[in-house]
């Protein structure tokens, strides 16, 4: 008999016939199976199938005993069991090798955060970020993708975008700022009314950028930030002049540069689309948002 195996990362262990009776047990129960008994009997021929194949003093290893479990439930009739083991097996094969790949993209990004994301940072924040992605792309890719998929991504055949978000949320959105900044809206912790200075609107166009980022993935865009922006206008009582909407718009471009979402590690994506609004408060929107986008 058999008193010790060696485990898939070289310790020894004791060896028990229990095991391969219940791994038996538990492969019958799954088409249908009920009898124990039958799964002890089958540990036992598995026993004697191994000590005619290999020395008895040599230790067998995991995946020696696995072939022989397979091999006596094919050639003792149950192929259904013998099946069910063999799918169960390949399933923990793809386990053990996707978290042995997640611990090696851990062990890199603890090391040095990869900048493949340019808003990313390097910050502790960033690196918790980054984990929690690459845990999030090979839970994905092991339980929720076709593996003809899962297989083509890896292979670089294909490239399934923004992976890690792939069963969490939209990717990507447009932004109606008209109707918020003409109706207000609700965050869910309180009810934001609608702007009553220019400041005060380009600083609520940033925050509503930041939120969405939080609960969307991808790029945020206003479509038309400005016509947005001279609707506000023309709806204050007293209106703004050139340097108070330059300063407006230099402050909303200092917070998309500054401001951090995503657990505080991340810049959101933003677009700002100007240039079709005809009106004179439009125009001066765009010659004064364009300005300070393209200082130094």
């Amino acid at each position: 008999m058999f008193t010790q195996i060696k485990k898939r990362d070289g310790r020894v262990v004791n060896f028990s016939k229990d095991k391969i009776a219940r791994a038996i047990f538990l492969a019958a129960q799954g088409v249908g199976g009920s009898d124990f008994n039958t799964a002890e009997i089958l540990a036992d021929k598995v026993i004697n199938y191994m000590l005619t194949n290999m020395q008895s003093q040599e230790i067998p290893d995991v995946e020696f005993v696995q072939d022989c479990v397979e091999k006596v439930l094919i050639e003792d009739g149950h192929a259904k069991t013998a099946k069910a083991f063999i799918l169960y097996r390949n399933k923990r094969t793809r386990y053990r090798e996707a978290k042995s790949e997640l611990m090696d993209v851990v062990r890199e990004i603890l090391k040095e955060t990869s900048r493949e994301n340019a808003n990313i940072g390097n910050s502790p924040s960033a690196k918790m970020l980054q984990i929690a992605s690459a845990a999030s792309k090979e839970y994905y890719l092991n339980n929720v993708i076709p593996k003809e998929m899962s297989d083509a991504h890896r292979n670089y055949d294909i490239h399934i975008h923004d992976l890690d978000f792939y069963g969490k949320t939209l990717n990507c959105l447009q932004i109606d700022l008209t109707n918020l900044f003409i109706n207000g809206f609700n965050t869910g912790y309180g009810y934001i009314r609608p702007p009553k200075r220019i400041a005060s609107a380009t600083a609520l166009a940033a925050i509503i950028l930041q939120s969405n980022q939080n609960d969307m993935f991808g790029g945020q865009s206003f479509p038309h930030f400005d016509k947005s922006i001279a609707e506000v206008i023309r709806r204050l009582d007293v209106k703004p002049n050139y340097d108070e909407i330059y300063q407006a718009m230099e402050g909303l471009v200092y917070n998309l540069n500054s401001m951090h979402s995503r657990a505080g590690a991340q810049v959101p994506f933003s677009s700002i689309n100007i240039g079709t609004d005809t009106t004179e408060e439009g125009r001066m929107v765009i010659r004064l948002c364009w300005r300070p986008l393209t200082e130094d």
